[in-house]
């Protein structure tokens, strides 16, 4: 599947005249909780020639598209940066995952360090916790699409426990969810959420599953309050320089 993959994203970059600097797997296949019928979701990262931005016309900032098992969606480098910039958890997720098609970005262990000590808690924790109420009241509380499953589940959980460790640790909360789970849950909590993964991995996507106690947990977590404080002017702007000279060495530069 890897060389299918980085077959059609090579026909992106002749069909666009464009080069993928970074593609990652994201969702279960890169949390380490896939399905048996899980998609591939490929995230990726591409940039134009340096004078394309100079044109009148901006070239575009995204594109998405369904093959197969495979889901794509990508960015181009100025929206991926901007996101970055902007704490936005889904780019942070890129950084970061260990699931790796393409890496072709200059000093990107630098910016994973940029990343995970300036980011912004308070907006990283809210925007986990904002994406487990809405999956939550979409897929366990509405009447048209009420359809629970194990892997909505786990994605609520994950969200939730992702958010919590942000604000109880100060700093981002690990890509796997097992190492999430061992630092967060014991005892009963943890046995219960491995024989969840266990169900999630070994059934169908769709198949629909039930866990009041769990669901009762959701209801209790997604209340949790914002404990971290809001990022500082002087932190924001650093952040800002790092993030914007990393942007410039992709192009062979520094600001």
């Amino acid at each position: 599947m890897k060389e299918l993959i980085l077959e059609r994203l090579r026909k992106f970059e002749k069909d666009n005249g464009v080069a993928v600097i970074l593609a990652v797997e994201s969702g279960s296949r890169g949390w380490g909780f896939a399905s048996e019928d899980s998609d591939y979701d490929v995230r990726f990262v591409y940039k134009h020639p340096r004078d394309r931005y100079l044109a009148l016309h901006q070239p575009s900032m995204s594109h998405e598209w369904i093959e197969g098992e495979c889901d794509y969606s990508g960015f181009d480098i100025h929206k991926f940066y901007d996101l970055l910039y902007k704490s936005n958890m889904n780019i942070i997720d890129w950084v970061m995952q260990d699931v790796v098609y393409i890496d072709k970005m200059e000093n990107k262990d630098m910016l994973k360090h940029y990343v995970a000590t300036h980011f912004d808690r308070r907006t990283y924790a809210a925007h986990n916790i904002g994406l487990c109420r809405k999956n939550y009241h979409k897929y366990f509380k509405s009447s048209n699409e009420n359809e629970p499953s194990a892997k909505r589940f786990v994605y609520c959980i994950r969200a939730l426990l992702s958010a919590k460790y942000c604000l109880t640790r100060n700093e981002l909360a690990p890509i796997k969810f097992d190492s999430l789970i061992n630092v967060m849950l014991e005892g009963q909590l943890r046995f219960q959420i491995y024989d969840m993964l266990s169900i999630k991995k070994s059934t169908k996507e769709k198949a629909r599953y039930e866990n009041p106690e769990w669901q009762k947990w959701i209801e209790e977590n997604l209340e949790m309050p914002l404990t971290a404080g809001n990022q500082s002017d002087e932190n924001r702007k650093r952040y800002y320089e790092m993030l914007n000279d990393n942007l410039m060495r992709q192009f062979g530069g520094s600001a």
